[in-house]
């Protein structure tokens, strides 16, 4: 499947609606990349937060393996295995959020 710039440009705006679950309510979102997952950096100009977003495609994987994904992640950071980013959670203690 293909993904357009309007395709793109639909992420963008569903991410900029969800932000203020990561706690950022003026952060810009800028597009980083688009290939087996599209990514983005919101930047918090107030707090100073920055925070990358990767975006699933749709029916690429299934709940369940986005949050073996996490898991994994969590597990190469507690055994200290290599420097790694930590997922950052929402206020409802969730690394995924589903936007429509």
């Amino acid at each position: 499947m293909t993904t357009s710039q309007s395709d793109i440009e639909n992420m963008q705006a569903e991410l900029g609606s969800a932000l203020p679950r990561w706690g950022m309510f003026d952060a810009k979102l800028t597009f980083l990349s688009h290939s087996e997952n599209t990514t983005f950096l919101a930047r918090d100009p107030r707090s100073g937060q920055r925070l990358v977003l990767r975006v699933q495609r749709i029916g690429y994987h299934a709940s369940a393996e986005i949050l073996s994904e996490l898991s994994w992640i969590s597990a190469l950071i507690a055994d200290a295995v290599i420097e790694t980013p930590a997922p950052s959670p929402i206020a409802t203690a969730s690394c995924c959020v589903r936007c429509h």
